[in-house]
């Protein structure tokens, strides 16, 4: 758990600063070139993760965007200002380091994680990818997430969602079962094992079903 700006920024920026040289974050004006801004999207992600770490009842709602609509239009939005339960900001402030940043803050503060979307591999993965195509994108946002919290000591919840989420499509629920490990969850072992899992997935197909069997295993509890 990260419990000051300075212990988060030491972990984050090296990873900023590799995704940025990357091309992978090219938003307002940060670019290959230009870190003047680097020291504000910090904040931002400190602030994000925070907010999620708080988050209103200590539950987050995840998914693909399509299935969150609903949802939209109860929950509470998470952002770089409030805390709530869906992370949304401005399209041209997202990035895969602040999903991270989401996350974490969620997993280091015990949320149970809603998820709007089943667990298929239409949801999880991009079933275009191609040899041509980056490693990373192997994994949607949503498999990225669920990969992360299974990884960090969470699971699936015998119990069905609430009436109230049920309403608004929720299909499962993710919760902490081993809160020594997400309370130790980084940001740099998040990265590796998704960088671990993606190399699994694309090595060859045995390794490919081990990991696809993995991330499928959760089913929708709506009774």
């Amino acid at each position: 758990m990260y419990t000051s700006f300075t212990q988060f920024s030491a972990e984050v920026k090296p990873i900023l600063e590799t995704l940025v040289r990357a091309g992978k974050i090219t938003s307002g004006k940060i670019s290959k070139t230009d870190h003047l801004d680097m020291p504000i999207y910090l904040k931002a992600y400190w602030a994000v993760y925070n907010n999620a770490k708080n988050a209103d009842g200590q539950r987050l709602i995840a998914g693909v965007l399509d299935d969150l609509k609903d949802a939209h239009g109860v929950y509470d939005k998470t952002s770089v200002m409030r805390s709530g339960n869906i992370l949304q900001v401005h399209g041209t402030t997202w990035s895969i380091l602040l999903n991270d940043c989401w996350i974490m803050g969620g997993i280091h503060g015990g949320a149970t994680f809603e998820l709007a979307s089943y667990a298929e591999q239409k949801n999880l993965f991009n079933l275009s990818h191609t040899d041509k195509d980056p490693d990373d994108y192997a994994f949607r946002v949503t498999g990225r997430e669920i990969l992360g919290l299974l990884h960090f000591g969470y699971s699936q919840s015998s119990c069905a969602p609430s009436s109230l989420s049920r309403s608004v499509g929720i299909k499962s629920l993710l919760r902490s079962t081993n809160p020594k490990k997400a309370k130790a969850a980084t940001f740099t072992e998040y990265h590796q094992i998704v960088e671990q899992t993606t190399q699994s997935y694309l090595a060859n197909d045995a390794s490919r079903a081990n990991v696809v069997g993995k991330l499928l295993g959760l089913k929708a509890l709506t009774s």
